[in-house]
């Protein structure tokens, strides 16, 4: 390739993936400027760049795995809540342990709330068309209270 011709994007990525695999197993950045024929500017610049698909491929990675626990654990948390609404409404329990399983049962709930409002602040991150973009978006408090409602007019099993 002559100086100043431009790489296809192909090009360009199959030169990235070669730098890749010559940097894993251990070449050093002399040798891969050397085996392929980069100056130490586009070396650098190429390098810069694999970082930085580098990192955004770990974030979006790290948001797949936070999502999937905040969903096991809401999904822990919500048959929780069914064992506990069961203990509160059964008559044969006394009825220490069934105000007990009712304390819980809304504390849980609470906590399930909180993980839904907090989660996407964890993660600071949203999609948008399949892409993954940080995001400063408040959150809407609207499914919240409708949640708390229910959560609050529910009746509470008879002593």
């Amino acid at each position: 390739m002559t100086p100043l011709t431009r790489r296809t994007k192909l090009e360009t990525t199959q030169l990235r993936n070669e730098m890749r695999r010559l940097k894993q197993i251990g070449n050093t950045p002399e040798r891969i400027m050397s085996h392929l024929s980069l100056n130490r500017d586009n070396y650098n610049f190429h390098m810069t760049q694999i970082f930085k698909e580098d990192r955004k491929e770990l974030k979006n990675l790290t948001v797949h795995i936070i999502e999937h626990e905040i969903l096991t654990c809401r999904s822990r948390m919500e048959r929780s809540i069914e064992v506990l609404d069961s203990i509160a409404r059964d008559t044969k329990n006394k009825p220490y342990d069934r105000i007990k399983a009712e304390e819980l049962k809304q504390e849980t709930a609470v906590n399930i709330l909180r993980l839904l409002v907090e989660s996407p602040n964890l993660v600071n991150l949203e999609r948008v068309d399949g892409k993954i973009t940080e995001t400063h978006v408040p959150l809407e408090s609207k499914p919240i209270s409708a949640a708390m409602d229910k959560l609050f007019t529910e009746p509470v099993p008879e002593q």
